[in-house]
């Protein structure tokens, strides 16, 4: 089967075997430049409509008459950057080489090439495809690509992709980044997600609503062999108990990142993964045993989950007051209490003084006496 490619210098072939012979067929294609409105190209253009050729020029040639299935290249000097696509446009390949949006219905991009320079941030407000539905739009370059419209099955070889938009599959090879919205914001992967090995997941986290956080939605099985890159925006400051659910796959996880990236939290806390059926969640944790109610301190209200449990055997969890982590809630766990007590998060444990074996029996039997009320 046939299939179009892009050279060296930006021009598009059709490839076809025969034979077990490799034939290459030449096309039309020429490299188109937009100009939009800069007066230092031909005719100042209106740097909004893609079917106004003053905008163009195509082969060298100012106010092109047509741009057809060329490698198209957006220049640097239109002060416009939003352009309407108007009717459906097919191209032999993209190149941002400064920032634009594209507008409305959709771009088909026969080589799948897509290449943001780097230090550029383009963005399609439109439905982004390659030649079929069985070829990948590839990101290419240094550069940012936000997708806030749709894209066929995608691949990013190189550089950043993100928005807000929706992909129908999205594949992340070595090298590459996706980082869900703008900011904060919600990137949606129709079928698979797949995050390769030396690939990087980046999140943004200012806040603990909805909204407030990156997250990535994925309809099928998202395979997670990169990195989790987590950054604070927005001067947040995560607190122990704090909840982040970054991903969401209704086919499952494969795998659960082969490297964390994390922030630096306040003393006594610590992120932890929670990798649920559907749902992964990045947590804030106390490191301190005996904060039973995982606020970030150990006080009175920890040891209300003493009293209430106390003596219960074989199946307690941290939260009911088992802070050794034997399954049970006996005097040792008072012992991580007393030394723990007062102790904040970002201050040092207060000193308690250690107690004596008639202490904890007097303790065991005013616990007991609680249960028996």
């Amino acid at each position: 089967i046939g299939t179009f490619a892009e050279d060296a210098a930006g021009n598009l072939y059709f490839a076809e075997t025969f034979g077990n012979e490799l034939f290459v067929v030449d096309t039309n294609s020429e490299v188109a430049v937009w100009n939009g409105n800069d007066s230092t190209a031909g005719v100042t253009g209106n740097g909004i409509t893609w079917g106004n050729a003053s905008n163009w020029t195509r082969a060298s040639t100012a106010d092109a008459v047509a741009v057809g299935e060329d490698s198209v290249v957006f220049a640097a000097g239109s002060t416009v950057n939003n352009i309407d696509l108007g009717i459906d446009r097919t191209v032999a390949a993209v190149r941002f080489e400064a920032p634009f949006t594209l507008q409305n219905q959709t771009l088909r991009v026969l080589s799948g090439n897509v290449t943001v320079n780097a230090g550029v941030t383009a963005t399609i407000q439109a439905n982004l495809e390659a030649e079929t539905s069985d070829h990948s739009v590839r990101k290419l370059g240094d550069g940012t690509l936000l997708v806030d419209g749709s894209a066929g099955q995608t691949t990013v070889l190189e550089g950043e992709l993100g928005g807000n938009g929706s992909l129908d599959h999205l594949t992340v090879r070595e090298g590459g980044v996706v980082a869900p919205g703008t900011s904060a914001g919600t990137l949606h992967v129709v079928n698979s997600f797949t995050l390769q090995e030396g690939s990087t997941l980046q999140i943004e986290i200012g806040g603990t609503s909805a909204g407030q956080f990156d997250q990535l939605i994925v309809g099928g099985v998202a395979t997670l062999d990169g990195t989790l890159d987590v950054d604070l925006i927005d001067g947040f400051v995560p607190q122990a108990g704090d909840s982040f659910a970054l991903l969401s796959a209704s086919g499952g996880t494969d795998g659960l990142f082969a490297a964390l990236d994390l922030p630096v939290l306040e003393p006594n806390l610590q992120w932890l993964i929670n990798p649920g059926a559907v749902i992964t969640s990045l947590l804030v944790n106390s490191t301190l045993e005996a904060d039973f109610d995982n606020d970030g301190d150990v006080d009175a209200d920890d040891l209300q989950a003493l009293q209430t449990n106390f003596g219960q055997t074989g199946a307690a969890s941290r939260t009911q007051g088992d802070a050794d982590g034997d399954f049970d809630v006996d005097g040792a766990d008072f012992l991580f209490w007393q030394r723990q007590f007062s102790s904040l998060a970002g201050s040092a444990a207060a000193t308690v003084p250690e107690p004596n074996s008639f202490a904890l029996v007097g303790f065991a039997v005013a616990m007991a006496n609680l249960r028996r009320r």
